[in-house]
Formats: structure tokens, C-alpha cells, sequence
């Protein structure tokens, strides 16, 4: 815990403890102030005034300052803690995100740090005042009577007990119904996720039905839970009342007896309330304590996810004698030990100047070598070498410097054309913009808008078409400028025309100081690559150019077949 944060929550305690001694010693003052009343004993009656003004703007002081520091150490905790988290999400492994499901960790990640921070709002200090409230009053209520304090609350042990019992009970309860409902919300946030798909396939009678079988399971839940509350309130009545009859009753009889003065009665009827209510209150910040260690439990498990290695802070040395951008050496890889391998002895070089296509069907291992690129996957046997250094001595930050990627799913940000572009690039001006632009065929598109590049995109670019979205991301790999290009189906949602118009760039990188990998099954986008790597089920099983490999390999002709007929060209 920091300095700041120590003085803050120390303050805080300071304040609550101040302010029961306050309360009691108010309550004493109540009672020389009502006896000089009775007595009408005017020096008495003035100093009982002058000190209960004092005590009470002592108490609204120390109220403030209590309530401030509390709730100044509620948000920096809350501040800090989604920092923390929003840091740890952001550099988790690839790995990790991908067993994440991504609605229920949302909500998971919203609902808990808002549990955590209510709790030191509302709670951490009352967790301190009440004790102190309680022992207080105890003590100085004894002072007064005995037998009327063991009277008085004699039935409040009981009751507290079965209070207790019931709470249990609602908790039980509560969590449950509360792990439904993530359910529940999870289902509704992948429908918006994947709105189209849900339409398209009509499964929208499939997940009603979903959801209603858990809002069926919640009612009754609920129910339970407003059963068991029904009773804890009627118990909570007891509690509350029960003290303040019984002190009226055997309390008027104690008067008569001379064994407890009037103003000592009156007092000690208020006073009861700050038995009852530190009890009562002190069970639900106790609940609320158990919500937020739960939450925190919760949180932790993100705080254990992997995270990627060498992140920050580490350069490697710079290595200006190599030839070839990326080299891949005997890499083999699987996502489980326990699974096949999904590459298998994988080879191959790209230089500077030269473009390296790489084809195959679905499930062969592109996009695995492109995770591999990427940085994403930190154990696979072989090496891989990027500028001359093995890609495990740079950190993340380093490794993806030297390479831009264009993946085949172009995810935008909720802003503007012009920030999505700027993105692979933050130094970029505003012609490097419009230049890598023009180079991926969206300046036409772009321009068409009345906001042109300040055009916003909705959520994930849905305003866009496909085609639209992957030209800004093409747009966006283009700006870095990077020592290695890598574009994963660059042109898949692309017509024919932009596709021309995409490829006539990338012929220009040729002889440049960068190196292209191309990833793609289109004929037209490959067609002038210097090498052309066809996989096959996690193995390379023929590479050379387009015309020796339609010459000598089968299986490369059976892709362009099945894939590009429309280019006509076999």
C-alpha cells in the first residue's frame, strides 16, 4: 500500500474512532444537561450547552473528514486496481485470451472491481467504527444500570443467531442466482457479437429458450431469496424493538425504585439504538467484506494468467549483417502436448526485396506461422529469426516493431478512418496517411464520405463493408513501413478491381529493404511472389515459383482449381 493511500485509510480510522468516544461522550452530556434541567440548575444547564456544541461541531468535522478520506481511498483503489487490471489484460498471452469467454470475463471484470470499491466506500471503516460504537455503548450503558442493560438485550443474543442462519441461507442463495445471471448476460452479449449470425441462422428461438430456462431458474431463486428476507426482516423488527420496549417498561420501574434517574432513562432509550444498530449494520458490511473477498478471488484468477514474457525494457543488440528478413528454421509447433503438431519442420527465408506467398487449405498452419511472427506463441521447437536476431531475444515491444501484419479479419476501432489508419504509425502525418492509403485502393471509398478520413466507424468498423475494413487495415500495415510485411488473406474480401489495384503496390516493394509474406489461396495476389511455400496439413510439400510449381505440383493445382476458377487461368 502506498504512503498516500497508508495516510489516507489512516485518517479515515482515526476519524471513526474519534467519532464513537464523540457519541458517548455526547450521550453523557445529554444526561447532565436534562438532570440540571430537572434541578434547573442554570451554571449546570450552560456548560452542558457550551460543551454539547462543542462535541457536535467536533463530530460534524470528524464526520467530514471521515467520509472524504474513505471515500478519496475508495476511488484511488478503484483507480488503481483498474489500471492494474486493464495492464495485465492487455499484455496476457494470445493463449490465455483465447480460453477467455469474452462476454462472462467483461462482465466479471465490470461487476467485481464495482463490488471491491463499494466495499471500501461503504464498509472497510464501518468494519472499525461499529466494533468501537458497540464496545462504547456497552460500557457506558453498564455504567448506568446493569439490570436494566442484561433486561434490555436479553433476547438479542437469539435473535442473532437466527439472523445470522437466515443470512447464510440469502447468501447461498444470492450467489447462485447471481452466477445464472453472468449466464444469462453472457448469452445476450455473444447475440450482439454475433448478431448477423444469429439472424442468418435463425437461432434466435434457440437462445430465448436459453435465456428463459435461466430467468425460470432465477425466479425461483428470487423467490427464495425474498422468502428468507421476508423472515430476516421480521427478526430485524425484533431486534429493533424488543430492547426499546422493554427498557420503557422495567425502565419506568427502575425510576420509581430510585435506582436509575429520568434523564439516565431517556438517554438510555436513544442509546439502544447504538447496540442494535452497529449489530444489525456490522452483519451486512460483514456480508459486504465476503462479496468483495470473493470479487477480489475472482480478479486474481486474471491476475494469474500468463503474461507475455519480456515485455518491457529489453533491447536487443542491433545486428545490421544479415540478408535475409525472416528465416524459419525446423519449426515445428502444437497448441498441446498432447495434439498432433500443426506445423512439422517448417523452413523457408525471406530476403530483402522479395515477397514469400504461402498457400494451403484451411487448418495447414498459416495463420500459425503469422501467431508464430507475431509473438504470440513463445514454445515451438527450431528457431525463428527475424533481422538477423532469434525472435526470443527481443522483447514483444522490439519484435513487433520490425513487423506489420494485415490480418484477414480487419478489426477497427470505434473512432475515426483517419485514427485507424494512424494507428500503425502514431508519427505519421497526414500525406504518410493518405499515401498508405491510396496505396491499399481506400482513398476512392474514404473520400465518398462527407467527413472523408474524420468519418467515425462504429463499434468494430460495422459501418464499413468487409471489403472497406480490410483496405484501412491493409491501409494501416502499409503505414508502419516495417522491416517485414506480413498480410494474412490481404485480399479475400476484396473485389477484382481493388485486388488489381493492391497488388500493383505490393510489386513495387519488390528489390525495396522490406520483406513480404503473403498469406492467401487467390491466384491474382500470388501470381508475381518470388517464392510460392504450398503447405499441406502442417508441411511444406513443394515451394518454387507459380509456373514450376503448376508444372510439378498436383496438389498446388487442385488449390488454384478449387479456389480461383474464376481467374480461368489453369
Amino acid at each position: 500500500m502506498k504512503a498516500k493511500h497508508r495516510s489516507t485509510i489512516f485518517i479515515a480510522s482515526i476519524c471513526s474512532l474519534f467519532l464513537a468516544c464523540l457519541n458517548i461522550y455526547q450521550a453523557n452530556q445529554v444526561i447532565v444537561l436534562l438532570q440540571s434541567v430537572l434541578d434547573k440548575n442554570k451554571n449546570k444547564l450552560m456548560n452542558a450547552v457550551i460543551y454539547l456544541s462543542i462535541v457536535i461541531l467536533l463530530g460534524v468535522l470528524a464526520s467530514f473528514l471521515k467520509q472524504f478520506t474513505t471515500n478519496a481511498y475508495s476511488i484511488r483503489k478503484e483507480s488503481n486496481l483498474r489500471e492494474m487490471l486493464t495492464k495485465k489484460i492487455i499484455n496476457i498471452k494470445i493463449s490465455d485470451y483465447n480460453k477467455q469467454e469474452k462476454g462472462s470475463f467483461i462482465s466479471k471484470y465490470v461487476t467485481n472491481i464495482q463490488t471491491i470499491s463499494g466495499f471500501y466506500k461503504n464498509s472497510f471503516i464501518n468494519l472499525i467504527y461499529l466494533p468501537v460504537m458497540f464496545s462504547g455503548t456497552c460500557i457506558f450503558l453498564l455504567t448506568l444500570n446493569v439490570k436494566l442493560f442484561i433486561i434490555s438485550f436479553c433476547l438479542l443474543p437469539v435473535c442473532v443467531y437466527f439472523s445470522n442462519n437466515v443470512s447464510k441461507k440469502i447468501g447461498k442463495y444470492s450467489e447462485e442466482y447471481f452466477s445464472v445471471l453472468e449466464s444469462s448476460n453472457a448469452i445476450v452479449s455473444e447475440c450482439f457479437v454475433m448478431f448477423t449470425i444469429v439472424k442468418v441462422f435463425n437461432m434466435i428461438p434457440l437462445l430465448i429458450d436459453k435465456v428463459q430456462k435461466n430467468l425460470r431458474v432465477n425466479r425461483n431463486l428470487g423467490c427464495e431469496v425474498e422468502k428468507s428476507q421476508s423472515i430476516l426482516f421480521l427478526i430485524l423488527i425484533l431486534i429493533y424493538e424488543v430492547p426499546g420496549v422493554i427498557c420503557i417498561i422495567y425502565g419506568s420501574y427502575l425510576v420509581a425504585q430510585n435506582q436509575i434517574s429520568v434523564a439516565g432513562l431517556i438517554v438510555y432509550m436513544q442509546m439502544t439504538s447504538y447496540i442494535v444498530n452497529p449489530i444489525v449494520e456490522f452483519a451486512n458490511h460483514v456480508v459486504s467484506m465476503k462479496k468483495a473477498i470473493g470479487a477480489s478471488k475472482e480478479l486474481r484468477k486474471i491476475m494469474m494468467l500468463d503474461q507475455e514474457d519480456n515485455l518491457l525494457n529489453c533491447k536487443t543488440k542491433e545486428n545490421n549483417n544479415y540478408e535475409n528478413i525472416l528465416e524459419f528454421n525446423n519449426v515445428s509447433y502444437s497448441y498441446d502436448e498432447r495434439q498432433k503438431n500443426i506445423l512439422n519442420n517448417i523452413s523457408f527465408k525471406i530476403q530483402k526485396g522479395s515477397i514469400i506467398a504461402i498457400v494451403g487449405e484451411s487448418g495447414s498452419g498459416k495463420s500459425t506461422i503469422i501467431n508464430l511472427i507475431s509473438g504470440f506463441y513463445d514454445y515451438y521447437d527450431g528457431s525463428i529469426f527475424i533481422c538477423g536476431n532469434n525472435i526470443k531475444d527481443y522483447s514483444k515491444q522490439e519484435l513487433r516493431k520490425l513487423i506489420s501484419v494485415s490480418f484477414q479479419d480487419s478489426h477497427l476501432f470505434s473512432t475515426t478512418i483517419y485514427n485507424n489508419i494512424l494507428y500503425g504509425n502514431i508519427y505519421a502525418d497526414k500525406e504518410a496517411v493518405i499515401s498508405s492509403s491510396s496505396n491499399a485502393y481506400a482513398i476512392d471509398f474514404i473520400s465518398s464520405f462527407s467527413d472523408k478520413f474524420d468519418e467515425l466507424v462504429s463499434e468494430d468498423g460495422k459501418k464499413l463493408s468487409g471489403g472497406q475494413r480490410q483496405r484501412v487495415g491493409i491501409a494501416r500495415a502499409f503505414l508502419k513501413k516495417a522491416s517485414l510485411l506480413v498480410l494474412d488473406e490481404p485480399t479475400a474480401a476484396l473485389d477484382a478491381t481493388s485486388e488489381g489495384k493492391v497488388v500493383d503496390y505490393l510489386k513495387k516493394l519488390k528489390n525495396g529493404n522490406c520483406g513480404v509474406l503473403i498469406t492467401s489461396h487467390r491466384l491474382k495476389t500470388i501470381l508475381y511472389a518470388d517464392k510460392i511455400i504450398v503447405l499441406k496439413n502442417g508441411a511444406i510439400v513443394a515451394q518454387g515459383n507459380h509456373e514450376e510449381l503448376l508444372k510439378e505440383c498436383e496438389y498446388y493445382r487442385t488449390i488454384l482449381l478449387s479456389s480461383d476458377k474464376e481467374d480461368n487461368v489453369c
